[in-house]
């Protein structure tokens, strides 16, 4: 019940924050000339139902994207292959090493 009653006071919360940085309402305080302070709220119905049909929209669009096959197949893509027009160590005479022997070592020179 009192995680119910939480989340219940941070939606409260979170509707107020957005609707504040939407400007969904407006709150007025006037002083009068009687010495009562006046607090006046304005709601505007009209921006809250296009912000969520916009954020429907989005959301939608969104879900629809997520549905479609990715541009590429799924799975390991290695590197890219070279164009027949780079050389590569059998087209330059080049002899590869073979997979027995290693490079030399630094050596260190005191």
């Amino acid at each position: 019940m009192k995680n119910l009653l939480a989340l219940v006071g941070l939606l409260v919360v979170a509707f107020a924050g957005l609707g504040w940085y939407f400007k969904w309402y407006d709150f007025s305080v006037k002083a009068g000339l009687d010495g009562k302070v006046n607090v006046s709220g304005a709601v505007d119905l009209n921006k809250i139902k296009t912000d969520a049909g916009d954020f429907g929209d989005k959301v939608g669009s969104a879900l629809r994207n997520a549905n479609q096959p990715p541009p590429h197949p799924p799975g390991l893509m290695g590197p890219p292959m070279p164009p027949d027009d780079v050389p590569t160590p059998k087209k330059a005479g080049l002899v590869p090493i073979p997979n027995g022997i290693a490079p030399p070592s630094p050596t260190v020179r005191r």
